[in-house]
């Protein structure tokens, strides 16, 4: 098997710590590979221990879509490096280099679920008929491009069941799961506090509002939110209205170092995370990885990571339901820490950089 393989990453851009620069971060440094991005944050590549000359800058886009993505979708395809012997696509937009550089590899999180399955929940959210109308022609002409780039595409890897399955749906193509990456040493458990922990961007789609109303009716538990968003998605004004009004037990913290992060993994209660439809989800197993106990929705990727009744609960994504699970916690955190570590060794980062080291040996050649 080669492991000595000259690797660069392309992936969308490192302004938001997200799962998908967690990947990034540790195929860098599991291969020795160089990262072309845009919008680079180093606040956000010293968080994930990158060195500098690890990242290629190609450059800053500010605009919001549909001008940014547009811009991006262009910057990537007209990339050009040559001294490489496989290239590793990830994210959306990045998959406007697979035309120039070849052999290639798409790591793909999930295809565009606006541009998909989650198309008509984004049109809805716009907050009047024009920008319904904006949305609705953009997502539908930019689908059209997206399937022309996945066809440039030599093969693709992806995260879990639930992405393989619309991957067929959408682009009728076949793939190879490999489990996204947890340094389970990393995490530990201190004690099981008096709050329960959420941690996502603060997007719609990641249910914070939920979270939230459902700890407005819970007044003897707490709820911490870690997260943040793009500052270049301004769609989202109306959505953070809604964190305005917070009940007295929520809290709302931002982002936070990863140490801090840590630390709120090992001394919370349990985890609740309630996405709707998950590509695959980090933060279930990072919290497993903490001896936690989730409280999810028995929907997309919490199916495959959380084993329900075991190492948390999977329930109907409704305040009631998300209510009695987080009671069933609260009355007994403890027990499920031993089955929590258990399942996330599943999932480890050894596990990962095995599986890909195997998967880009396979693909790759040396002119």
């Amino acid at each position: 098997m080669n492991t000595d393989l000259r690797l660069l990453i392309f992936h969308d851009s490192f302004d938001v710590l997200g799962g998908g620069e967690k990947v990034v971060a540790t195929i860098a440094r599991a291969f020795d590979a160089k990262i072309a991005t845009t919008n680079v944050d180093p606040e956000i590549v010293q968080d994930l221990g990158i060195k500098e000359d690890v990242i290629i800058d190609l450059g800053r886009i500010s605009d919001r879509a549909p001008i940014g993505p547009i811009k991006l979708s262009l910057l990537f395809g007209k990339a050009r490096f040559r001294e490489f012997d496989i290239h590793l696509l990830s994210g959306f937009w990045s998959l406007y280099a697979s035309h120039n550089h070849k052999p290639n590899v798409l790591y793909c999180y999930t295809p565009r679920r606006d541009f998909y399955d989650l198309k008509s929940f984004n049109i809805a959210r716009q907050s009047n008929i024009v920008k319904k109308i904006v949305a609705w022609g953009w997502t539908s002409g930019h689908a059209w491009f997206d399937k022309r780039a996945m066809s440039q595409v030599n093969s693709i890897l992806t995260i879990s069941q639930n992405v393989q399955d619309r991957i067929k749906k959408y682009y009728k193509r076949e793939s190879t799961i490999i489990y996204p990456p947890v340094l389970t040493d990393h995490y530990y458990t201190r004690e099981f506090g008096d709050f329960w922990l959420s941690v996502n961007r603060l997007y719609p789609e990641k249910r914070v509002d939920l979270q939230i109303e459902t700890f407005r009716g819970l007044k003897d538990e707490n709820l911490v939110i870690v997260g943040g968003f793009s500052s270049r998605d301004k769609s989202l004004i109306n959505y953070h209205k809604l964190f305005t009004d917070l009940p007295s037990n929520v809290r709302i913290i931002g982002r936070i170092p990863e140490k801090r992060l840590l630390e709120l993994y090992a001394t919370c209660k349990g985890v609740i995370n309630i996405p709707i439809d998950e590509d695959f989800g980090l933060v279930p197993v990072e919290a497993q990885a903490s001896g936690k106990a989730v409280v999810g929705v028995k929907e997309g990727g919490l199916k495959e990571t959380v084993v329900n009744g075991t190492t948390g609960f999977l329930v109907d994504p409704n305040p009631k339901a998300l209510g009695n699970a987080i009671k069933r916690v609260s009355e007994a955190p403890a027990q499920f820490q031993e089955a929590c570590k258990k399942n996330a060794g599943r999932f480890d980062e050894k596990v990962f950089v095995r599986n890909m080291q195997k998967s880009l040996s396979a693909y790759s050649y040396r002119p």
